[in-house]
């Protein structure tokens, strides 16, 4: 007798006509007659099934709770402490995703029962520039220390002297009357930073603080490292002489253009991160230098994506294995995971 039932032990008997040209029956004239398994087109429920298929690819993500909670264990908590979701990866390469996908689905609340949400990403900030033609300069006098020394001076100069070690130098501070002051120096071969504490805003504690890292790093180490300056035409830097006493050349970028010296610029960002503009630095925790020094330590180690996922610490050991630079500095390096970029990092 013929099975109809979809039972275990049913075993269909193939067509010799449909499965000749693995077609379907709709246009069989035996195909109310037959007894044999039937298929059907239907381009309706064809339709909706594409559909179906197209939409699901697109929603939610193509991960196991399991795997969701792996991944999630080894990215919030440096993500929380203010890493980005690029260094995190270049830490954990085991990680298969890329960088736009962990971001996509922090942006889709997947991380939220992990305590990870986007307000913990960094915010993203664009800042318009100004056309030139609404910039008006008034005419200044040259200064007298600046003969020689201005920007034009340092492109020419670093034509003639290609191989110079160039340093970008810069303050920052967030009250003008009660500082402290960070004297923050750039160093742009390897991307490193370092600064010095300062609890006042003038010329003579400029030129201390360079002299401070030269006897700390000893003569030889510091004129290997510390032949170019290039810094901004602040009140707090006009000592030229002084500081070129100490063994250096000193260039001027040229009035309102921050841009000549970039890279100290665009480092300060990290700084930001931990001591943010508006805040009382001494309340947020830093009293001295070594608590400055703790902060350039995790500024240093975090991985650059312009260095393919190296650290300005890893960059500059690699080049200068056997040097006690850092150290000298009060520089070390910081465990991937433990990196902090939050000013919760001068409370620990």
């Amino acid at each position: 007798a013929f099975c109809k039932s979809e039972c275990p032990k049913r075993i269909p008997i193939p067509c010799k006509i449909r499965d000749k040209y693995k077609g379907v029956c709709n246009g069989c004239d035996k195909k109310s007659s037959c007894k044999l398994t039937k298929r059907f087109y239907s381009a309706q429920r064809a339709h909706a099934e594409y559909r179906y298929s197209l939409v699901d690819s697109r929603e939610g993500i193509n991960l196991t709770y399991s795997e969701l909670h792996d991944i999630a264990s080894v990215i919030v908590k440096p993500i929380k402490n203010g890493q980005s979701v690029y260094a995190v990866l270049q830490n954990h390469p085991e990680i298969s995703y890329c960088e736009k996908t962990i971001y996509n689905w922090i942006e889709m609340g997947v991380f939220q029962p992990f305590g990870l949400s986007n307000l913990d990403l960094r915010s993203k900030v664009g800042r318009k520039m100004k056309k030139k033609d609404q910039i008006k300069y008034k005419k200044r006098e040259e200064k007298v220390y600046l003969k020689g020394r201005t920007y034009d001076c340092f492109e020419k100069f670093i034509r003639e002297h290609p191989s110079s070690s160039v340093v970008e130098m810069d303050t920052v501070y967030n009250d003008e009357s009660k500082g402290p002051f960070i004297q923050t120096f750039q160093f742009v071969d390897y991307n490193l930073m370092i600064g010095i504490y300062h609890t006042e805003k003038t010329a003579v504690a400029m030129v201390d603080g360079l002299k401070q890292i030269k006897e700390a790093l000893g003569d030889k180490e510091f004129r290997r490292h510390f032949q170019v300056i290039l810094t901004d035409r602040g009140s707090e830097f006009v000592y030229a002489n002084e500081f070129e006493a100490l063994g250096c050349k000193i260039f001027y970028c040229d009035p309102m253009q921050s841009s000549q010296k970039p890279h100290v610029e665009n480092n300060h960002r990290l700084f930001r991160y931990i001591c943010p503009k508006g805040t009382d630095l001494k309340q947020l925790g830093l009293h001295s230098q070594k608590d400055l020094d703790l902060i350039f330590s995790h500024i240093n180690s975090y991985p650059r994506e312009v260095k393919f996922g190296k650290s300005p610490i890893e960059e500059f050991v690699f080049y200068h294995p056997n040097s006690e630079f850092l150290i000298k500095l009060g520089l070390k390096k910081i465990d991937s995971d433990k990196i902090i970029l939050k000013p919760s990092l001068l409370n620990k």
